[in-house]
């Protein structure tokens, strides 16, 4: 669904309408102060543009967003108050989960070959 502002150019009227993204928009509009039977002709713009309200699969793949970046920021505040420091929130969670050493951490990223994560843990790039 979306808000729409809308103005009509003929009478210089005001108002919102709310209706799904897919439907046409009134051409015309009644109008109370010109009498009950009074009807603007195809003069309706829209002032601003829609306004939606999160639905469908948008909102959901927002909120599975919303809940990852709370689990990361969990992770990122434990690893910091561990004395570690990741390179950023983002991906927090699996570092906690997988990370084995501090250059891991750190660098944020997982090193999955043993002998190569333990060298740059003691610091030998070569």
């Amino acid at each position: 669904m979306a808000t729409y502002d809308l103005l009509c150019n003929g009478c210089g009227a005001q108002w919102e309408v709310e209706q799904p993204m897919t439907a046409l928009l009134p051409r015309s509009h009644s109008s109370r102060a010109h009498g009950p039977n009074f009807v603007c002709g195809p003069v309706v713009q829209i002032l601003a543009p829609p306004r939606t309200v999160g639905v469908g699969a948008d909102a959901s793949a927002w909120a599975a967003d919303d809940r990852q970046f709370d689990r990361d920021a969990a992770a990122y505040k434990r690893l910091r108050s561990d004395g570690l420091q990741p390179k950023n929130v983002k991906g927090s969670a699996i570092i906690e989960a997988g990370a084995e050493t501090r250059h891991e951490a750190e660098h944020h990223r997982i090193v999955p070959d043993r002998k190569l994560r333990s060298r740059l843990d003691r610091g030998d790039d070569q």
